[in-house]
């Protein structure tokens, strides 16, 4: 996982039952969480990707939201990708994606914060 912290689906069956937990963001990298997570425990959570190299993948399976560092540097970019991913128009999606996809793996470092911060000075 790319955080220490590693929610995993049977942590979240565990959780299930606390009404005050309404969303899940996952940060793990693994797009089968979403699947797993759902064969677990249905439709409990909001499901939200965490990792923005991974956002597209992520909405196929399921994420209905997204919680993006490197959309702070890229908002119109990043709010495109996810709204056409939300709309199944995957093709359309793509090259914004790929062109994207250096900056998007970025989000995976420890100095995010700092990667953020100077991309949006340049």
């Amino acid at each position: 996982p790319i955080y220490r912290n590693d929610v995993t689906p049977d942590i979240l069956v565990s959780l299930a039952d606390c009404e005050n937990i309404v969303c899940f963001k996952d940060s793990s990298g693994d797009t089968r969480r979403f699947i797993d997570v759902r064969n677990q425990v249905g439709e409990r959570f909001i499901l939200f990707a965490g990792l923005d190299d991974v956002v597209l993948e992520s909405v196929a399976v399921g994420a209905q939201g997204w919680i993006s560092g490197m959309s702070n540097v890229f908002p119109k970019e990043g709010e495109t990708i996810f709204r056409l991913a939300r709309a199944g128009r995957f093709a359309e999606a793509m090259p914004i994606y790929e062109w994207l996809m250096p900056i998007l793996h970025l989000d995976a470092r420890p100095d995010l914060v700092q990667c953020i911060k100077l991309c949006e000075q340049l």
